[in-house]
This record gives C-alpha cells, structure tokens and sequence, in this order.
C-alpha cells in the first residue's frame, strides 16, 4: 500500500539529527541576537550623557500656586544637528530645547522643573543662614526666556516643505528591507539544517515516491 510505503520512507528519516541541527542553529541564532541586544543597550545608554534630576510641578499656577511632586531621574543627549535634546527611551521625534551651559554641573548633571512636556532649568544655590551655616536650595531660574515654540514652529515648517521621496517612502523600504532580511535567514536556517542534519537524498527521493504513490491507488471495481 501506498500509505505503508510513506511510513516506512518516515521511519528511514533521522529525525532526531534533523531536530538536533534546527535546535543547534537556533540556538546560535539566540545567542548572537542576545549578544548584538547587550551591545545596544550599552551604547544607547552610554550616547545620554547629559543626568537631568527633576521635579513636576501641579496645579495651574494661579491662586493656591504651584504643587510639588517626587524627585525624579531622565537622561538625554543632543541630537544631530546638536540643537535640541533627546530623551532616553523616548523614541518619537520629541524634542527639548537645551539647557544652557552655565546651569550644566559636575558629570553632566542638570536640575529643573518639569512644568507639563516643558522643562525648566533649574539653579543650585548655597548660602549662609543668620547662623553662619550652608544652606542649598534648588530654585526655577526666573525670567527664563521661553523662545522653544517659536523655535520648533519654524523648524516643522522647513522640514515639511523639504519632503523628498526617501523621507515619505522609508517606513515602506524598511518593512520590505527586514521582510528580505527575515527571508534571507530562514533560507540560510533551511540550507544548513538540510546540510547537517543527517537527511539523505535517497531517503528524500523515496518519501516523495510514496507520497506521490497515494494518488495512484486504483479505484476498487463495483460489486467487487
């Protein structure tokens, strides 16, 4: 029977070695994927230079004034043009106008006021109290010259009449690009599984014969 012959080519194929390689190679796969991850994830944290230590402020600044919340921790780094800041594990096209440098301290750290999506440079201040002892305080820079939305108005506008044909077709080039490139690797996947796992072409050859011998059972005559 042709069913019969189809389990027996099954039984002549090392499975175990062909699962064996798949798991080999997946493995390394996993590896290198893990490796090239830790790589990333130093460097993008190690390209946020700039440590900024900050406060949010709640309320609407008017009558019972301003609330106070926790401290909290954010870094960032320039961008390209090094006009504006980058926040870490912000990956939107948000952008921050810069602290000027005189309110940059020791190893890159910053203070300010988070003031709804703005920041406001902050000042660290050391005096004497009436006893002759420091005090430090931390305190919004006053008359802080707000020109950042003006500043990114015109800059959308420049970058919306500079559209080319990469700038509103690259979403597409990257999706068809990694398509390839997940191709590419699941061919290469198929050649070394096939090549190391032990398969024989005979044994090949023959699986294909049964299977294609199922559809060439001759019919059982009526009445026979």
């Amino acid at each position: 029977m042709a069913a019969g012959n189809v389990l027996s080519a099954l039984g002549d194929i090392n499975f175990a070695g062909y699962l064996s390689s798949i798991m080999k190679w997946a493995g390394y796969g996993i590896a290198i994927i893990a490796i090239i991850a830790v790589l990333f994830f130093i460097y993008y944290n190690f390209s946020f230079k700039v440590k900024m230590v900050y406060w949010e402020l709640y309320g609407s600044g008017s009558g019972d004034g301003l609330a106070v919340g926790k401290r909290k921790t954010a870094r960032f780094k320039l961008n390209k043009t090094k006009t504006a800041w980058k926040k870490m594990w912000d990956f939107s096209k948000k952008e921050y106008e810069p602290f000027p440098d005189k309110f940059v301290y020791q190893a890159n750290t910053v203070y300010a006021f988070k003031l709804g999506e703005r920041f406001i440079p902050a000042s660290l201040t050391v005096t004497k109290n009436e006893a002759g002892a420091l005090e430090a305080s931390v305190d919004p820079v006053p008359n802080y010259l707000r020109n950042w939305d003006a500043i990114e108005a015109r800059r959308d506008t420049e970058e919306f009449t500079k559209q080319d044909f990469w700038s509103q077709n690259k979403i597409w080039f990257i999706t068809i690009g990694t398509v390839a490139l997940c191709c590419i690797l699941v061919g290469v996947t198929v050649y070394f599984t096939y090549k190391y796992s032990g398969l024989k072409a005979a044994d090949t050859s023959r699986l294909i014969d049964a299977i294609r011998g199922i559809g060439n059972i001759p019919a059982i005559p009526a009445g026979g």
